[in-house]
């Protein structure tokens, strides 16, 4: 598993800069967090960070991590740009041959806002820093073995129909580097009223094992909205596809919620699915105080394929 986290070096309450961090399980429920043999007990190493100058400097998060045809793995991720503080967003790629030491890709994003629906709002557009409230980011990639395509559904934040949201979108590419886009989202904020009607992100999207594919996605709704909180209210939904575009929603979302009065009552979200044994594993991440990000912890939920 790799995760988003602090390293204790840092201000768990929001200050400073992120990264991501490894741990293993043999079940899923109890884990192993990777650590360097010299670390003081108690922090948490991280696998991969920011790179001081670097575009991705303030921070990396919600890596999604694949194997790739030629061995090793291959991490998608996104990268908080400069300033610290922007809300601005883009996606880097890292390569790997054991899953804990990782080299970024290039002196940049491997992948930018581009659609009308992904651009930050920039007051000089031939520079980034001067950017904010917009990007690409969250990636769910996989490989397509059958067609030699790797395929990337991914959050964007922008501004379409006059509102300012996150929307999922969905891109292709041969080599994994360049991609090639839909112009429109896949996947937009539900209809006026819904559980899901202010936004949409935190995408996953795995292959059903006998035919399409699965999207798992944290939405929010406009009337939850909470403003300066560091999180928002919100659930997990479900939506399926036989060629990973339309999407038919599940007539049971959200499927998972906060709980009352409990470690996961304020927010749900960053699902992250497996099939295994004819069981399906979701993986996710919780918040408790609306205020904080230092009470966030990862939980898990199963249920039965069908």
């Amino acid at each position: 598993m790799w995760y988003t986290a602090a390293d204790g070096r840092v201000n768990a309450d929001g200050g400073g800069n992120g990264g991501i961090a490894y741990a293993e399980s043999k079940d899923g429920l109890e884990w192993d967090v990777w650590r360097k043999s010299d670390s003081p007990a108690g922090l948490i190493d991280l696998v991969l960070t920011g790179s001081r100058g670097g575009w991705d400097e303030p921070g990396v998060e919600t890596a999604s991590v694949l194997r790739v045809p030629s061995g090793g793995y291959r991490m998608y991720y996104s990268g908080n740009r400069p300033p610290e503080g922007s809300n601005h967003y883009s996606i880097g790629l890292a390569n790997s041959d054991d899953g804990i030491h990782w080299k970024k890709y290039g002196n940049g994003p491997i992948f930018e806002p581009k659609n009308s629906w992904e651009l930050p709002t920039c007051l000089r557009t031939s520079d980034p820093r001067s950017c904010s409230n917009g990007g690409v980011l969250e990636p769910s990639v996989i490989y397509d073995a059958r067609e030699k395509l790797y395929k990337m559904w991914y959050a964007a934040l922008g501004t379409k129909d006059d509102f300012l949201t996150f929307r999922i979108g969905y891109a292709t590419s041969s080599d994994g580097i360049q991609w090639r886009r839909l112009p429109d989202p896949i996947l937009d904020r539900g209809p006026s009223g819904a559980w899901n009607d202010y936004l949409v992100s935190h995408v996953n999207v795995i292959p059903d094992p006998r035919s399409g594919y699965h999207l798992f996605y944290f939405g929010a709704k406009l009337s939850d909205y909470c403003e300066g909180c560091v999180m928002q209210y919100g659930h997990i939904g479900h939506a399926y596809s036989t060629d990973g575009i339309l999407w038919e929603h599940d007539p049971q979302n959200p499927i998972v919620s906060p709980g009352r009065h409990s470690w996961d009552e304020w927010t749900v979200g960053g699902p992250s699915v497996l099939v295994k044994d004819n069981e399906l594993l979701l993986w996710f991440f919780t918040n408790k105080n609306r205020d904080s990000i230092a009470e966030s912890n990862l939980g898990l939920a199963k249920a039965a394929c069908r």
